[in-house]
Parts: C-alpha cells; structure tokens; sequence
C-alpha cells in the first residue's frame, strides 16, 4: 500500500479513501485480551512453588 501512495504522491493524484493509512494504536487483539482479562481476572494461584535449593556453599 506504502507503494501505491508513495506512487500517487509523485504523480500528484489524489489518493483513494482505500489507500489512506489506518489509525495507530494498539493491535485489535491486544484490546480484545485486555477486554477479556478485565472482564476474567485470573485468580491467585494457592499452592506454593518449591523451595529451590540454598546458594550458599560456605566456602567464602
């Protein structure tokens, strides 16, 4: 599309409705995520991950 209007441009001819960029914002499936989370908050999980094992070796 870049092409056509850089093309029309030179030519001085006027671009199409078709051709005009679109808004920018955010990507309509990051809106729908962020409408699905607001509306499904994911609940807090109860169980505890496993300790991980202490770095300490002692020999400092």
């Amino acid at each position: 599309m870049i092409g056509l209007r850089a093309t029309l441009e030179m030519l001085n001819i006027p671009i199409p409705d078709y051709a005009h960029r679109g808004y920018s914002g955010p990507t309509p499936a990051k809106v729908t995520i962020a409408a699905f989370n607001a509306d499904n908050p994911a609940l807090r999980s109860m169980v505890l991950p496993d300790r991980k094992p202490n770095a300490y070796t002692g020999t400092n």
